[in-house]
């Protein structure tokens, strides 16, 4: 199984995947390096959102058909 779909699977049975889940998890260093490869080649609609603590960072999610079909 490739890093992406490892990225896949994991955001499928959990609410958001961060690079701290990915280095932990899935043993994956640069998450958003495979984050972009799963937008530019279409494989999911994948929403960056930035944590509202002190110590920002990035969490991903798939994106509901809401939010893809307006």
């Amino acid at each position: 199984m490739t890093q992406n779909e490892l990225v896949l699977e994991y955001l499928k049975t959990h609410k958001y995947i961060t690079r701290r889940d990915a280095m932990i998890h899935l043993k994956i260093g640069n998450l958003p390096a495979r984050i972009n490869e799963i937008r530019e080649r279409g494989l999911a609609n994948i929403i960056t959102e930035t944590s509202k603590t002190k110590s920002r960072y990035a969490m991903y999610r798939l994106a509901t058909e809401e939010e893809i079909n307006g």
